[in-house]
């Protein structure tokens, strides 16, 4: 028998292989939507109809056999050298890949979110807490594991005894070939009713493996560009809005910040006021306050908002808690992953430590584990005095229930808040206080130890917002959710209602706001995610105000700067690195600046400049009611395209160089 001949038979009987178990493999992707559809739709308001299910079903079609293409090769390619080696490479790989997608459905049914190139950007100290937040025994993780493993290597083998003509071998491939030249063609979200709608028709497999990629690609094209970039474009002022000192400090600027507060206040100069950064976990405008759209579930933090500077259209900086605190304590940009996660942070200020060193005492309470995130990393290199997390509370408190696995994020708001009001009760009064207080209990699983309480409060609660039968129904979908909502507000309400005994409270500014908006409740648009709620109440105020200007966590250290320095004469050095800049206090809708956004860690795809919004490569124009409307202008797609591929250049400078800020304005302060 001669070599081609050789060669043609064994093309031919692994290629005949290779369509059996590509079938098999393309009809588990295709089983895995219906079991989607079964076990993560509920058909409720702000679900996929059975109509978006199937049409997310063609992607995944197409998906398949794309897949199955990129195979195609490999497979091919190991037969020649092992035929059994080949079968072994396809049916591990497809079979962790299928495992891979199911997790990934699973996330998003707890989470409501599409999982990317995030995954990868975690230590291994928060996957696990990630991992036991889902409240499944690493036992019956392995257990599951192993039997589906099991199975569908026992469906492969079981299909191998399959005879396939040469016709239906003829027609796969040709469909196969087909599918590899629309790797364009991708789910459109403008298809969809909602953000939501969109997650769920888009193939949870192929957007991880695509975000990864895309994430990989980016980071390389970084990499390679960073050291490119002329002084010219450093030093742009269009970058970053601000006009650089320094060519090779892009975000260094000198510190003009008007004061937008003062005028809002009853000052007194000589008495520095306290400050309480009061972050919310998942707060957001969907279901607290004015501009909500699915009823609001916080009645006390509403009324307060009634007597404060309350800032309707306020976004977050990321759609995790990651960033929130270098972004509202020090304007900071992101790093790779979160600044928090940088190992050697650039030279940077930040408002805890400027205070410090007018003779303030700082601290931070926390219920979780500061760790989480680099936290503690972070808050460390701002001085802090006191960081109190669930490992320090009163071991009289109760920590919130423990999940199947035993495990527990931590104390609840309410036990966050006592500890609080414990430790603020020994404070001397001469001392002026900068306390921030990050929460925990509207997090994932939602649990609380008077669920059932809280419970009956939501149904009150709608009762008294008189929702439609469709809304009650949607709500009690998410139940455990909207309770927490309802507890936090309980909650802040008795803090609010103890300090106000104090004397203290009288000269004390409360910032309150959302580190982003709930996931687990569906999202109506990318922007969605980071719309939170933003008050500012004090007995110190003069006039309130409802404002419909955009401004952003960003702007919350160089709003505070300005006001300390000309309305209280505190020292801050005229020199910085802000990103953000003063709050917009307009009370009209508008939109003046350009901010980044960072999805996840590892996902910088937002943008916002003015009322252009840049998502996922594809832009938008936001109206007064903060909804998205496509922009059709591909010049305008490329410029925001440019416009945040320039800010992750100066973004990769300034923190893998240290080149945000100089070292002597460093070291001085």
């Amino acid at each position: 028998m001669n070599k081609l001949k050789q060669f043609t038979i064994r093309y031919t009987e692994s290629s005949s292989d290779f369509i059996k178990k590509s079938f098999v493999f393309i009809l588990f992707l295709i089983l895995a939507r219906f079991v989607e559809i079964g076990w993560v739709s509920n058909f409720n308001l702000g679900s996929a109809g059975i109509g978006f299910q199937l049409y997310g079903l063609l992607y995944d079609l197409l998906f398949a056999l794309q897949l199955t293409g990129y195979l195609f090769l490999p497979y091919i390619a190991l037969s020649f050298v092992n035929r059994n080696l080949a079968n072994v490479f396809y049916i591990v790989l497809t079979s962790l890949l299928l495992i891979v997608y199911l997790s990934l459905i699973a996330y998003f049914k707890n989470t409501s979110i599409l999982l990317g190139s995030d995954f990868f950007a975690y230590n291994t100290h928060d996957l696990i807490h990630i991992v036991q937040a889902g409240n499944i025994p690493v036992f019956w993780y392995s257990l599951c594991f192993i039997l589906l493993f099991t199975f569908i290597v026992f469906i492969y083998r079981l299909f191998s005894k399959v005879t396939v003509n040469k016709r239906f071998q003829s027609v796969s491939f040709f469909l196969i070939l087909l599918s590899l030249f629309l790797t364009g063609v991708k789910l459109d979200a403008s298809h969809f009713h909602n953000e939501y709608d969109a997650f769920l028709g888009e193939n949870k497999l192929n957007f991880f493996l695509t975000s990864d990629l895309n994430y990989y690609e980016n980071k390389i094209r970084l990499e390679h560009s960073k050291n490119l970039i002329p002084e010219s474009v450093a030093g742009d002022s269009t970058l970053t809005e601000h006009s650089p000192l320094n060519p090779d400090y892009s975000f260094f600027h000198k510190d003009n910040t008007p004061d937008v507060l003062g005028n809002f206040l009853n000052v007194n100069p000589t008495v520095k006021p306290n400050i309480v950064f009061i972050i919310v976990e998942s707060l957001g405008t969907a279901y607290s306050g004015p501009a909500n759209y699915l009823g609001s579930f916080t009645p006390f933090l509403d009324s307060l908002g009634t007597k404060s500077l309350y800032f309707k259209d306020f976004i977050s900086s990321a759609g995790r808690t990651f960033q929130v605190l270098p972004t509202m304590l020090a304007s900071l940009p992101y790093g790779e992953t979160g600044f928090s996660d940088l190992k050697n942070p650039p030279d940077h200020l930040s408002l805890p430590r400027l205070l410090k060193k007018n003779g303030y005492s700082t601290s931070f309470f926390y219920g979780g584990e500061s760790k989480f995130d680099n936290m503690d990393a972070f808050l460390k290199r701002q001085k802090i005095d006191h960081i109190v997390d669930g490992a320090h509370f009163d071991k009289v408190l109760a920590r919130m229930p423990s999940e199947n696995n035993g495990f527990s994020w931590g104390y609840g708001d309410q036990e966050l808040f006592t500890e609080y009001l414990s430790y603020t009760a020994k404070r001397q009064n001469a001392t002026p206080g900068f306390d921030v207080l990050l929460t925990l209990s509207m997090h994932s699983p939602f649990l609380l130890n008077n669920q059932a309480f809280f419970a009956n409060k939501v149904e009150d609660r709608m009762t008294e917002l008189k929702l439609t039968n469709k809304q009650c129904d949607f709500v009690r979908s998410y139940k455990d959710q909207f309770t927490t909502i309802m507890y936090f507000d309980a909650s802040i309400r008795n803090l609010f209602k103890e300090l106000s005994k104090r004397p203290a409270f009288k000269n004390t500014i409360f910032v309150i706001t959302g580190d982003h908006r709930m996931p687990e409740i569906p999202i109506s648009t990318q922007i969605d995610r980071f719309h939170v709620p933003l008050i500012i109440y004090s007995p110190l105020l003069k006039r309130t105000k409802s404002i419909e200007a955009v401004s952003s966590q960003f702007d919350i250290t160089p709003t505070f700067v300005a006001l300390l320095r000309n309305s209280y004469q505190l020292k801050f050095p005229a020199n910085c690195h802000w990103i953000g800049f003063e709050l917009d206090t307009a009370a009209v809708f508008r939109s003046r600046h350009a901010y980044p956004i960072m999805r996840n860690k590892n996902e910088m795809v937002d943008f916002l400049a003015g009322t252009d919004f840049l998502s996922m490569n594809k832009a938008y124009k936001i109206n007064k009611a903060f909804e998205m409307v496509p922009n059709n202008n591909p010049d305008k797609t490329k410029e925001m395209i440019n416009r945040l591929f320039r800010f992750q250049q100066l973004n990769a400078i300034a923190c893998q160089k240290n080149k945000l800020l100089p070292d002597s304005i460093y070291l001085k302060w």
